[in-house]
């Protein structure tokens, strides 16, 4: 009979059953270590619904129509997950002429998880909004959108959609308008680089004070957009985002079409969008250039995205459980 060759892991642990504390200590290594793993691998990534919004049925009552449709939306589909990996993570689709797609994958995702994504989004929009005219869905590092109108020559951003954190940091007056002030400067710095960009896709991090966790932001157009029509959209999301800055909430994402736009401090959390694992750093930007108040003078720092995965407080927990048998 043949046997599988031992896990590096197991290798290390004392087999079943558990006589002491170092063999249930390590048996709980391997299994953390496994969901470590489990973590990474491309389908548990895409998988995040942020939302969706289902246009107009259509009036398919016949065979032929219902078939029509369901045809052309899987040709549009395979279309868009076949080119969106291939071609830096933006495609769009037309199918005879009355059907128009469009996909775009976060820029800072490789192209396997880029093709995961619009390829559960793909399944996940036709399966929510079945028969619909118009259709858009967005996940954390995807999004489509289909139409029987032609879109794809418009900059305009709508469907929309936006969500906030219901919390707010806890701020006096004199540490949120500290927190505006670089917040603002970290979302301008990140909308200009993004439609400076060719890719038009930007994050950055802000360090708002030293005792508080890093303030994420992140722009994306669609690529196809000029660097001034991207701004214009970026801005228009800033705009809508304004109170969200000036209330010190802990995070808000706006999501268009043609645009995002979003921010959040880094709490042991995983509300919206977090920076995705193994993605390059860009430069560091002083915030230094943020303008002043006459009441604030602090300075903070503006580094690249930093990526993570969030499971800290999955660490934590194991490491402590560890500790606590060890001891005992």
């Amino acid at each position: 009979m043949n046997q599988s060759p031992p896990s590096p892991l197991g290798s290390l642990c004392i087999p079943l059953p558990f006589t002491n504390p170092f063999s249930l200590a390590c048996a709980i290594l391997v299994l953390f270590f496994s969901f470590l793993l489990s973590m990474c691998h491309p389908s548990s990534l895409h998988n995040n619904l942020i939302d969706y919004k289902c246009g107009e049925i259509g009036n398919y009552t016949t065979q032929h129509a219902e078939s029509t449709y369901n045809s052309n939306l899987d040709c549009l589909f395979q279309s868009l997950v076949t080119n969106a990996s291939s071609r830096g993570g933006f495609s769009t689709a037309t199918v005879n002429n009355s059907l128009f797609g469009l996909a775009l994958c976060r820029g800072d995702v490789n192209s396997s998880i880029c093709q995961f994504c619009v390829e559960k989004v793909t399944q996940d929009v036709k399966a929510t909004c079945s028969y619909s005219k118009d259709a858009i869905m967005w996940f954390n590092y995807c999004y489509v959108r289909f139409s029987e109108k032609q879109f794809l020559q418009s900059t305009d951003n709508s469907p929309s959609s936006s969500d906030v954190d219901d919390l707010k940091v806890t701020l006096d007056e004199y540490e949120r308008r500290d927190f505006n002030r670089i917040a603002k400067h970290l979302m301008n710095v990140t909308i200009e680089v993004a439609y400076s960009s060719k890719n038009r896709f930007s994050s950055r991090q802000s360090i708002f004070r030293f005792n508080y966790p890093a303030l994420y932001a992140l722009a994306q157009c669609t690529p196809d957009l000029s660097g001034n029509d991207c701004n214009i959209c970026l801005q228009g999301l800033l705009t809508d985002m304004s109170t969200d800055l000036s209330e010190a909430i802990r995070g808000s994402v706006h999501l268009g079409v043609r645009c995002i736009l979003m921010y959040h401090i880094i709490f042991d959390s995983n509300f919206l969008m977090l920076p995705f694992p193994g993605s390059p750093q860009p430069p560091f930007v002083r915030a230094d250039d943020a303008p002043a108040t006459t009441e604030n003078q602090n300075k903070g720092t503006i580094s690249g995205g930093r990526e993570m995965i969030t499971v800290t407080r999955a660490t934590a927990t194991a490491i402590s459980l560890l500790l606590a048998i060890v001891v005992a």
